[in-house]
């Protein structure tokens, strides 16, 4: 048996439903070995060819039964409610030009939102979060979410705001994340909870400069690594997970 997710990002049992973006076999796999059942959203044709694959770019859970989700994705809404959620879709396409590409990224911590302002203007009506705005539009593919407290990014601005909030956050060095069709990604987009204790990777951290200053920010907080391909982190719009273990 398995139930959504109560607070996106961060679950608290094994998880057992995910999305990954599609065109990632390698990734599907690993996850599919692991009893994690995986969901792919279609590709928006209103995107780049780096991001029109990216789930953090076409789903966003809000926690719970919520979820929102570009408006191509009728397949996956249909997915969505035979496993419980509700999912709404957004009111219009999106588009390749900043910010008007990036409205699904937000980085969702508990009670905490962090968006860029052009994304929180469409949510601040309805949902009962803390809003925090910031000028990486980016803001859930350059956040690796560890815990409720806890995050690494190599963005300067999130950081600075995450800190504000009362937030843990380890800075790293940006350029390092592999990322099909652009010089470079983010360690968000590569990465994504499998339990309350598990990260997974999309790589191997030892490709990774900082790769012992985030071992010990992870050890801090008891966190596992589990690589689910060979070779270096690639950014492929990050592991979301959904359903997670029944206790």
């Amino acid at each position: 048996m398995a139930r959504v997710i109560n607070h996106a990002n961060l679950p608290s049992a094994p998880v057992k439903l995910c999305a990954i973006g599609a065109g990632n076999a390698e990734t599907k796999i690993s996850l599919q070995r692991l009893g994690i059942s995986v969901i792919e959203p279609k590709p928006s044709d209103g995107l780049s060819f780096a991001e029109k694959t990216h789930s953090d770019m076409l789903m966003l859970h809000l926690g719970r039964n919520e979820i929102i989700l570009s408006k191509e994705q009728e397949d996956l809404k249909k997915q969505l409610e035979a496993f419980g959620f509700t999912p709404k879709m957004l009111k219009f396409h999106l588009r390749s030009e900043y910010p008007l590409n990036v409205t699904l990224n937000a980085a969702i911590i508990k009670d905490k939102f962090f968006a860029h302002k052009a994304s929180i203007k469409y949510y601040s009506g309805d949902y009962e979060f803390n809003f925090y705005a910031v000028k990486q539009g980016y803001a859930k593919c350059s956040c690796c979410i560890i815990n409720d407290n806890a995050v690494i990014t190599e963005d300067e601005g999130i950081s600075l705001v995450m800190k504000k909030a009362g937030l843990d956050v380890l800075k790293i060095k940006k350029g390092e994340i592999k990322l099909r069709g652009m010089s470079y990604g983010f360690f968000g987009g590569a990465t994504g909870k499998l339990s309350s204790n598990i990260l997974a990777i999309n790589g191997e951290l030892r490709y990774n400069s900082d790769k012992k200053n985030i071992s010990a920010f992870l050890k801090n907080y008891q966190i596992d690594v589990i690589s689910l391909k060979s070779g270096p982190p690639e950014d492929i719009g990050g592991i979301i997970p959904l359903l997670e273990e029944e206790k």
